[in-house]
């Protein structure tokens, strides 16, 4: 059977207070310097409307755009990353950028499709974190144990969370997808304080949900939008506090496993009753977990719950 979770070791936690907004305007000093720079700190930042972006940043050319590749000399811990730099767009944010900063906010333009691997990973003190419309993939161990978060919105632009993207975030609370993104294994494991999922999406996009990707979580109920096709090993494995939740009828995958040792009481699917026995549910000799998917009360023909 796959296993239900990594283990990682991680050296100071700092627990903070915080209140993550979608696309919130934050406050930094007004940018200057040399405007022939064309690696380094970012001196020629172009604010957003009614945003002061960050000063010093380092910056790195791509082809037709620029990363954000390090803190440079900035000396903001509100972080404001510009859309356009030296007549271009701001599309990326390198991997390991910000790894180990003492930053407490960031506010992410809509020009950057990808935040990279280890971005922000170990940024004890991020308390706010503004994603906006445009954003596409955040890669592994992006915020990885970011252990301030509380809340989170992802835009309906967002295609994909990796592997550990959110591991062991100890405070986050709540998190909403304004659509369907697709989640890779352990995406939110380790989340203890995790009680809200919002799936809000109505564009009916594929979607999966990998692999212990909400494992020792505190959700109680879940809704998820249609286009999910596959629940994967493991996905809610004791998450002894979820008792209800709402299966769309694309599903048609739910791994033995995915609600395994959990407290699943209620099923609402929204298909028929001949619909719910056709979903792909394997069930493997090696594995020692009642499913209760197949055990549990089936509500069919339901719409989606305001849960």
């Amino acid at each position: 059977m796959k296993r239900f979770k990594r283990s990682a070791v991680f050296l100071l936690i700092t627990i903070l207070l915080i209140s993550v907004s979608a696309c919130d305007n934050q406050s930094a000093p007004l940018p200057s310097g040399d405007p022939n720079n064309q690696a380094g700190p970012a001196t020629e930042n172009v604010p957003q409307e009614g945003v002061a972006t960050s000063e010093g940043l380092e910056m790195v050319k791509l082809t037709d755009s620029y990363m954000v590749a390090g803190i440079g000399i900035c000396e903001d811990k509100d972080i404001v990353i510009p859309s356009v730099y030296k007549g271009l767009p701001v599309t990326a944010i390198g991997s390991n950028a910000f790894v180990y900063e003492h930053i407490t906010g960031v506010y992410i333009p809509g020009s950057v499709t990808k935040i990279g691997s280890c971005a922000f990973q170990d940024c004890h003190e991020l308390a706010r974190v503004t994603l906006c419309e445009g954003l596409e993939i955040i890669k592994d161990y992006a915020f990885n144990t970011c252990s301030a978060l509380e809340e989170v919105t992802f835009p309906s632009t967002l295609t994909k969370i990796e592997w550990n993207a959110f591991f062991e975030c100890n405070s986050l609370k709540k998190i909403t997808f304004l659509g369907n993104t697709d989640l890779e294994g352990d995406a939110f494991d380790d989340c203890n304080a995790l009680k809200e999922v919002y799936f809000l999406g109505t564009d009916g996009r594929k979607y999966n949900i990998g692999s212990c990707a909400f494992t020792d979580t505190g959700i109680e109920r879940i809704a998820f939008s249609e286009g999910l096709e596959i629940i994967e090993d493991g996905a809610f494995f004791a998450v002894i506090t979820l008792k209800e939740v709402f299966i769309p009828s694309t599903v048609t995958s739910i791994d033995n496993t995915a609600f395994a040792c959990s407290g699943l009481e209620q099923i609402y699917y929204a298909g028929t009753p001949d619909q719910w026995g056709k979903i792909k549910c394997v069930v493997s000799e090696y594995d020692i977990y009642e499913n209760p998917i197949l055990t549990k009360a089936v509500i069919y023909n339901s719409e989606k719950p305001d849960f």
